[in-house]
């Protein structure tokens, strides 16, 4: 399994869709859509990575998915946002997304091509905070530093 995108439909009457290596898949019960069902599910359960970051891009309104979050381990790129389409309610599809590389540009451009594979939308916003969020960390380190120097020199 090198490339799992789980989503909900636009239907509540439509079993969700998980998409394995290309193949679709609407039971999960059994084989390797109930194996890559696990496993996405596993790695949603686990902290993301750079978690106070995200949450100041949501309130500072740079990303669309409130849920967004990421993990990037030895395993390879999870990420759980949300799509532009939404469901007969009117909310945002929720999907998790995991990709087995150790670049978040392959990540990102493997989702966007699975996404569209679906007739489904990524938020721009969303690609290009996890596409920087290195400089969002690197930003947030030069201003912490500059700041402690400042405080040092006035004392």
């Amino acid at each position: 399994m090198n490339n799992i995108l789980y989503t909900q439909n636009e239907s509540a009457t439509k079993s969700n869709t998980i998409v394995v290596d290309g193949v679709s898949y609407n039971d999960m019960n059994t084989g390797v859509a109930q194996e890559a069902f696990r496993f996405v599910n596993k790695k949603s359960s686990l902290k993301g990575d750079y978690v106070r970051i995200l949450d100041i891009l949501k309130r500072m309104r740079k990303v669309e998915s409130q849920n967004l979050q990421f993990k990037k381990d030895d395993d390879g790129v999870f990420i759980k946002a949300c799509f532009k389409e939404k469901d007969e309610l009117g909310r945002k599809m929720p999907f998790l997304y995991y990709c087995k590389t150790d670049n978040m540009l392959d990540a990102c451009k493997q989702l966007l091509a699975s996404a569209k594979d679906m007739n489904r939308t990524c938020f721009e916003n969303d690609i290009k905070a996890l596409l920087n969020i290195s400089k969002y960390v690197a930003a947030g380190v030069s201003i912490s530093l500059i700041i402690l120097i400042l405080i040092i020199w006035k004392m």
